[in-house]
């Protein structure tokens, strides 16, 4: 990276830019101060799984494509950084404080190219300030990475239209490329930066221009969609699934957006939305000026050019496709990608200020006010802002060394805290979802931990209440910072397990297998070849028989085969069968014969796990009785 270095052999004279040195420094230190002291939240959780060097590069591949929708040079990155230097929370939020740096001297490479040296300078300023830039500068996900291809690419379009070289515009067409693998809504600044190549195409003056510039956009297209190919997997995904968390679009959603975007208040909203307003009157006042001569008016037309498209584009599309779609999409980081245009927009309106005195004056209050704004009125770097699920399941752990069931429809962040932990016994599911599996008695009644958060309140209705009030005794209420867990302690846990040990039919629970992953419904979910085993049951001398219910995975057989199931006793095989592909699932009867009092564990053996075609082949048990004869 240069910083306006230039080193003269001949004087032995040495130029370095100190204020460019000086901003950077400062924005390196509002990015990594306190990178560390926020918990992971629910999205940087994921990065953790995902980037956690023990997984091999398929298995990285996988929990990508199970659950994101980031490509994956984010985490590929990420994860090369933790192979280094840790698995830490510091660690893997490190990318994205780099990258905020550099974004904050490219945008001054790409200000001081489209207007002036002093605009680079208030732009550069004005990023190393943004709350909204900071704080995904400081956040283990790919929107930092997205801003910095965004501004890096709009640099090096500066650099082909003033010099379009086949070596340029292969640069352009690959960092082009990178926008999207950070986020795939950079695809709206990949339209927007090819948009602007096309109209500068259409005002070439000559043919034999027009035919040089439409080689050399079409080599960089070319390049740009060979760089994008790894993300058509993700867009695929994403096209199946649909945002429906996301509040309607509306007036007040759009307004709370842009207050967020630009600086998390409504003052510095209004300004920056005003001065993109006197940008765009600026520039054309310059346009049409008779003072100004042709070289100038081609440099303001091209700054016309691209910050038209590259807000009209990013904003408008979003806010349509969230009105006419199924799902909307007013969502703050989603903005993102216009953000360096706001930016510039301000940069260049404040660099206008003739009175050297008056500018600077400007600069510092806004400057000043945004650090404000950050520092003292937000406190950002001492409130905790960000759910503290390492912190809450620390203290779950420490409380449940008996290994009472954890409950909670964010079952994967537990797995993940509870690694390494005397806490195994997960069950994925919602509050409701639960109380209800253990009404129909899918699930035992045994005492529980239920967690959630990610502002999910406690709401339970009436009737459900009713019934856990009547079954269970709620003993532990911890809360931390947009996380909270209850202990629901069984009233009749050891009556109910001396019934079932002594009456006639014996109801195994599928939590009672290890290990074991459930679905929300309580059901066993079989992904590979091997074998769970269940807990102890008491068995008198008689004949048993024992009824398995379940079905297997996809509907159609693979290969003319359903997933095969072998049963063992203590060790011993007492049958086999083949699932059926009814979801409704259905019965498969095992007769045995018990000749002693025995303590005695079943084992269910998956044994014919393949994949085919891109169809997996897997096996869901819902449910298991033993019954005396």
């Amino acid at each position: 990276m240069e910083i306006n270095l230039n080193i003269n052999l001949n004087n032995k004279k040495l130029r370095v830019d100190f204020v460019m040195l000086a901003i950077l420094l400062f924005s390196a230190i509002l990015r990594f101060y306190h990178l560390g002291f926020q918990s992971a939240w629910l999205d940087e959780v994921n990065t953790f799984i995902v980037t956690d060097p023990q997984f091999s590069m398929k298995v990285m591949h996988d929990k990508i494509m199970a659950v994101e929708g980031t490509p994956h040079l984010f985490f590929l990155l990420v994860k090369m950084l933790c192979i280094l230097f840790g698995h830490t929370v510091y660690v893997i939020r490190l990318l994205s404080a780099v990258v905020g740096v550099l974004s904050v001297y490219y945008i001054f490479l790409v200000a001081a190219r489209l207007f002036s040296k002093n605009a680079g300078y208030i732009a550069a300023l004005l990023l190393s300030v943004s709350f909204f830039h900071i704080e995904y500068s400081q956040e283990a996900r790919a929107y930092s990475l997205l801003v910095f291809f965004i501004i890096f690419s709009y640099h090096r379009l500066l650099l082909f239209i003033d010099n379009n070289t086949y070596k340029n515009a292969i640069v352009l067409g690959i960092f082009v490329g990178l926008i999207p693998n950070a986020h795939v809504f950079g695809l709206l600044n990949v339209g927007s930066i090819y948009l602007t190549l096309g109209v500068v195409f259409l005002l070439a003056k000559s043919k034999a221009e027009r035919m040089l510039l439409l080689k050399q956009i079409a080599l960089a297209g070319v390049i740009s969609l060979v760089v994008f190919l790894p993300v058509v997997q993700i867009i695929e995904r994403l096209s199946q699934t649909q945002s429906h968390w996301i509040p309607a679009a509306s007036l007040a959603g759009i307004k709370w957006v842009f207050t967020d975007l630009l600086g998390k208040s409504e003052t510095l909203s209004i300004i920056f939305i005003v001065l993109a307003l006197i940008c765009f009157i600026s520039l054309t006042v310059l346009l049409v000026s008779k003072k100004q001569n042709a070289e100038s008016k081609s440099k303001w037309k091209l700054s016309v050019i691209i910050l038209l498209i590259w807000f009209v584009l990013n904003i408008a599309t979003i806010i349509i496709k969230s009105y006419t779609g199924d799902a909307s999409l007013i969502l703050t980081r989603y903005f993102i990608g216009v953000l360096p245009a706001f930016i510039l927009a301000a940069a260049f309106v404040l660099s206008l200020i003739p009175i050297k005195i008056v500018r600077l004056s400007a600069v510092v209050v806004l400057v000043a006010f945004s650090l404000y704004n950050l520092i003292v009125d937000k406190n950002y770097y001492n409130t905790v802002n960000k759910a503290q699920y390492d912190k809450l399941t620390a203290e779950i752990i420490r409380l449940n060394p008996d290994n009472h069931k954890i409950v909670s429809s964010y079952g994967w962040v537990l797995n993940y805290y509870f690694d390494k932990s005397t806490s195994t016994n997960i069950i994925p599911s919602t509050f409701h979802e639960f109380v209800t599996a253990m009404k129909t008695e899918s699930v035992s009644m045994k005492s529980f931990w239920y967690f959630d958060g990610n502002s999910r309140p406690y709401d339970l209705n009436q009737e459900e209440q009713q019934f856990l009030d009547e079954h269970f005794i709620m003993d532990q209420n911890l809360i931390y910072f947009d996380t909270w867990a209850r202990h629901y302690t069984s009233r009749n846990e050891q009556k109910t397990q001396q019934i079932a040990v002594n009456s006639n039919e014996i109801k195994i629970f599928m939590e009672d297998f290890a290990p074991h992953t459930l679905n929300d419904k309580g059901e066993l979910l079989l992904f590979e070849n091997g074998s769970v085993t269940s807990k102890e049951i008491a068995l008198q001398p008689a004949n048993y028989e024992m009824t398995i219910a379940g079905f297997s995975m996809p509907a159609e057989p693979i290969n003319g085969q359903n997933a095969h199931i072998k049963v063992k006793l203590n060790g011993a095989v007492i049958g086999e069968f083949y699932l059926s592909e009814n979801q409704k699932g259905t019965d498969n009867k095992i007769s045995f014969q018990s000749d002693l009092t025995q303590k005695a564990r079943i084992m269910l053996d998956f044994d014919n796990d393949i994949l085919s075609d891109g169809k997996d082949r897997n096996a869901v048990i819902t449910g298991l009785i033993i019954k005396k004869k």
